[in-house]
């Protein structure tokens, strides 16, 4: 008989932590013999409003029942699962008295964390309210059987509350990602960039250095999933997100960039973008923070970089040498074969399930 899990997640598909961090192990789950079910606490309508920064008692009203739903679910359903795995928290903002049940001594319980979500009450604006929710999370950790995590930083953090972490970074599938990748430049050459409204902010930080750029280079600034996204001095190509032409997107960029900020956040960030620019052939810089720094090896499979001369030196190199392009692109694929495919990391996550079960 399958054994059940219940995965509660916080966003639909529409959301890349939903479809690359549970979404995508589904059919290796099933094959070890569960039965999974997938419960999102925030509709599609909730995460576009989200992207399009919309306001409104609406959407306030689309939140209040969104919690509502997850509430009665946690007090009247998962005592028919054999297994509850919870991505970040079940009930945000809310005091952990609300999501009582998952503290239940026979709930085998399984949390997830690909970003430093626990700083959202550290750092909040209103610090009562931060204080009072701050303990939310490790509390949900300390009693969690297992706990995944997608970078060494989140592990360091998670190691605190409890002793069953495991390292799954967030992983890409390799069948989708199998055609080889062009090896001849666009005219002018395309820098792209992949993200949501939100995080597109990120892009801010690379203003000088891209406009200096453009004085000695033509190039495009291609922004998937930022449509409204734009920068003075700079010649932008953007549009929105897609699923079907999301890996061929990512095969049209010649250069992928990923700048983060060195803050606490950014330390937490898994290197999700860079990722997926390493499993497309397409050389990269980053900022030297956090994940990224796992993923990319200085002149080995990228660039990293720390300064606004950085950025504008490393990036003029890549345009000025298609041979060191195509170095990194032949060095940065097997990497991600061995390291942040679906294909490696799918067994490792099934065994979480196991051992989780087994606890």
């Amino acid at each position: 008989m399958a054994h059940s899990v219940l995965f509660l997640t916080k966003y639909t598909a529409l959301a890349a932590s939903t479809r690359q961090r549970v979404l995508q192990y589904l059919d290796a789950v099933r094959a070890a013999g569960f039965a999974p079910t997938v419960q999102p606490l925030f509709s599609d309508r909730y995460l576009r409003q989200s992207f399009a920064r919309v306001h409104s008692w609406r959407r306030s009203a689309e939140v209040l029942r969104c919690l509502l739903r997850r509430w009665r679910l946690l007090m009247c359903e998962i005592e028919h699962y054999n297994l509850v795995f919870v991505q970040y928290e079940a009930l945000p903002y809310l005091p952990l008295w609300f999501s009582r049940n998952l503290l239940r001594a026979d709930v085998r319980l399984v949390t997830d964390y690909d970003d430093a979500i626990h700083l959202n009450y550290e750092q909040h604006l209103l610090r009562p309210l931060g204080h009072w929710l701050r303990g939310n999370i490790p509390t949900l950790i300390a009693h969690s059987r297992q706990v995944i995590v997608g970078n060494r930083r989140l592990a360091e953090w998670a190691q605190q509350s409890n002793a069953h972490v495991t390292l799954i970074p967030t992983a890409v599938d390799l069948y989708k990602y199998a055609d080889a990748p062009t090896t001849a430049a666009h005219s002018p050459i395309v820098i792209g960039w992949i993200g949501t409204p939100s995080t597109a902010n990120y892009l801010r930080m690379l203003e000088l250095p891209l406009r200096a750029l453009r004085q000695r280079h033509a190039f495009t600034l291609k922004v998937i999933g930022a449509p409204d996204f734009q920068m003075g001095g700079v010649d932008v190509c953007a549009h929105g997100w897609d699923e079907s032409r999301e890996s061929a997107d990512l095969r049209s960029f010649d250069i992928g960039i990923m700048p983060v900020r060195d803050d606490e956040w950014g330390r937490g960030k898994s290197a999700f973008k860079l990722i997926q620019y390493l499993a497309a052939g397409v050389p990269a810089v980053a900022s030297a923070v956090g994940a990224n720094c796992d993923v990319v090896q200085d002149n080995v499979n990228g660039f990293l970089a720390v300064s606004d001369d950085e950025w504008l030196s490393k990036l003029s190199l890549l345009i000025e040498q298609p041979t060191l392009r195509a170095r990194f692109a032949a060095a940065g694929r097997p990497l991600i074969e061995q390291q942040y495919s679906l294909q490696a990391n799918a067994p490792r996550f099934v065994r979480v399930l196991e051992q989780a079960l087994e606890s």
